[in-house]
């Protein structure tokens, strides 16, 4: 590895925060803020590089007075900004500020849909109160001035909360926001600590995920959804529900995305800060570049032991090594090291799970590619690029000459009944033998989320 290309920093500018929520990791950071100018220095090293995406998180960020000309200083570089807040800090005014600039994405975190819930999870009162204030003044003025800013909101699952899952989607959809990013909590940071009020079993997690899926798909919702899911989790979701979740990633990002510390120092994954609290053998890998004070060169020598660690794609359990998926799967390297036993009870459950899915095809049926896929038929081969929200996902199949045909034959206008003809007529088959090997063909590539019907 010569040089590293950085697209993308996770950085929480501040280790201050003015809440005290129960499952926070943030109560690991330590240290005084760095000024503005320090800011902008490690943003210009970084452009060298490639950077063109910065996600601020804390702390809490809005705490930083300066945050308005931080943003303003590169959306002039042209680089997307991402804030994470509570929402709980700035007055309207400095909302606009924030939005004026060009911020591209606020995140709200809102971890219950009342005050009882969630002013209990963070540790404050009125903090429910202000931060729905600030979520609808934001909705409010992005819509009224045509901006292109995306508001969301992102829930943590938890103990405390899960009761109020059945009702989640309808809460949020009535904000306005654009997105609902819904993770299960992990148990770091302050969450240790409060162990029996917020932990919530796999189990738990599994039966909210498939509510919030059933919910978002029962109705037209105006907002994306996010779960933390796993990737056969996911594609079950998806399949079953029609939600369309990211499954399988192409390639874990460390490297190119990294994460930075308050006092400018940096990692080539977020991750690697709390998987520390509970896995000793991850300190290995905590080797913090400073970004203002050593070259590039220090960098790559400092992530290269995680970055060989997270490129290899051998499966780092044996759960993973026993998959179907697992010649394309690219589940977080941390998370098959040192999660094995969530990947058991959440990840392969559900691959008996998809092949017992009844597929609804029917001879009137028409088959089409989805609108996130690319595919190329060469020779034998279909390559398919799965390109969904922020995840891709690389496939290739090796098809025999009447598979080669049923998929050419797919163009979103064609039945099932008109294809199975043209195969009868071609291999001078029965028409039987022909809709049989049509449906098989179809329901493969649909239980791949390549077609739908």
């Amino acid at each position: 590895m010569k040089t590293l290309m950085i697209r993308e920093a996770r950085w929480d500018i501040t280790s201050q925060c003015n809440l005290k929520c129960k499952h926070c990791y943030a109560s690991l950071l330590k240290g005084p803020d760095l000024s503005f100018d320090k800011v902008r220095a490690i943003i210009d090293k970084l452009l060298l590089f490639g950077l063109n995406w910065i996600t601020f998180t804390g702390g809490e960020p809005t705490l930083r007075g300066d945050l308005p000309s931080i943003v303003q200083y590169c959306k002039k570089n042209n680089i997307g900004v991402d804030l994470l807040t509570n929402g709980t800090v700035l007055e309207s005014q400095k909302f606009v500020e924030l939005l004026d600039a060009g911020i591209d994405q606020v995140h709200f975190s809102l971890d219950g849909i009342s005050s009882v819930t969630h002013d209990k999870i963070r540790g404050i009162k009125g903090s429910f109160n202000r931060t729905l204030k600030n979520i609808n003044f934001c909705v409010w003025y992005r819509n009224e001035n045509k901006l292109s800013a995306k508001i969301g909101v992102d829930f943590t699952l938890q103990g405390e909360n899960k009761k109020d899952v059945p009702f989640l989607l309808d809460f949020f959809d009535s904000l306005g926001i654009d997105v609902l990013i819904v993770n299960n909590v992990w148990l770091v940071g302050r969450a240790i600590d409060n162990k029996n009020e917020v932990e919530i079993t796999n189990k738990e997690v599994m039966e909210s995920f498939e509510l919030i899926s059933q919910n978002y798909s029962m109705k037209k919702r105006n907002f994306e959804l996010y779960l933390s899911a796993f990737p056969n989790e996911s594609k079950f979701l998806n399949l079953k529900y029609s939600v369309r979740l990211p499954t399988f990633q192409g390639a874990c990002p460390a490297g190119s995305t990294i994460y930075i510390d308050p006092q400018g120092k940096a990692l080539p994954c977020y991750s690697l800060v709390f998987f520390k609290e509970t896995n000793p053998e991850v300190g290995e890998y905590l080797r913090y570049w400073d970004v203002l004070s050593e070259p590039i060169e220090k960098a790559i020598e400092y992530f290269k032991p995680f970055l060989d660690f997270a490129h290899d794609p051998s499966p780092k359990n044996p759960y993973c090594k026993s998959c179907s998926n697992s010649s394309y799967c690219r589940i977080c390297p941390l998370i098959q090291a040192f999660e094995a036993q969530s990947i058991n009870e959440r990840c392969l459950p559900y691959l008996p799970k998809i092949d017992s899915l009844e597929i609804p095809i029917e001879k009137e049926s028409i088959p089409s590619f989805y609108d996130d896929v690319e595919w190329k038929l060469v020779d034998n081969n279909l390559s398919v690029t799965i390109k969904r929200k922020n995840f891709f996902q690389k496939k290739t199949f090796t098809l025999d000459a009447m598979a080669k045909d049923v998929i050419n034959w797919i163009d979103g206008k064609v039945q099932i009944k008109d294809i199975c003809v043209r195969l009868k007529d071609r291999y001078n088959i029965k028409i039987e033998d022909s809709l049989n090997f049509v449906k098989e063909v179809i329901e493969y590539f649909y239980k791949e989320e390549i077609l739908k019907i």
